[in-house]
């Protein structure tokens, strides 16, 4: 029947051109890009970071530290070598009432010094703010200075016996001077003994 109908084209040319045109079209419409399909992609779920809350250090009130000024020293007069000290007295009755002055010279001008004098118990016993007239002691422009010890409670805390005043100097201790004295006793009992440095 195909045949037949192939047959017959052949002798219609009219209808055998409509009959490829329309195959030719077919054939066209077959080979074009097929439709495309709507495949669905499912959507992949990126979780979202979440910001820490990073604590914002706070600032510290640290006290600033002021330099402080460094002290200029006292300048330490140097020892002259000419000091000298005598007292009133060489040997000086050993009572609380008793008055002696120390006088010093070849002193540095302005130089303060204190007397010292060592007590029964082999300590050194400033006797110048508490048992002296002046205080602070400090030599004059010709490097002299004189002042009064009175013995007074001195009494306390010494026995009878030969000492020495010691000048030194009242910033560095220095000793600048010495100078000796005797403590003797005021009286005696009759027989006893007097000491190589009292003359009664």
């Amino acid at each position: 029947m195909n045949t037949l109908r192939i047959s017959m084209l052949w002798k219609r040319p009219a209808t055998l051109l409509l009959f490829v045109a329309t195959l030719a079209l077919v054939v066209a419409a077959c080979e074009g890009d097929p439709t495309p399909t709507n495949t669905s992609v499912p959507p992949t779920n990126t979780p979202t970071a979440v910001p820490t809350n990073t604590a914002t250090p706070r600032p510290t009130n640290t006290p600033t530290r002021v330099p402080t000024a460094t002290p200029t020293p006292t300048p330490v007069p140097a020892r002259l070598g000419t000091e000298e000290v005598r007292t009133s007295l060489t040997e000086v009755p050993f009572a609380g009432s008793s008055v002696v002055w120390v006088y010093g010279s070849g002193f540095e001008p302005g130089q303060e010094v204190q007397i010292l004098i060592m007590d029964k118990t082999g300590v050194l016993a400033d006797i110048t703010s508490g048992l002296t007239s002046v205080f602070p002691l400090i030599a004059n422009e010709q490097g002299a200075w004189a002042t009064k010890w009175t013995i007074g409670r001195f009494t306390t805390s010494a026995v009878e016996g030969q000492y020495s005043l010691t000048i030194v100097d009242a910033l560095d201790f220095d000793v600048l001077a010495t100078a000796p004295i005797a403590l003797c006793a005021p009286t005696r009992a009759e027989g006893a003994a007097i000491p190589n440095f009292c003359s009664k």
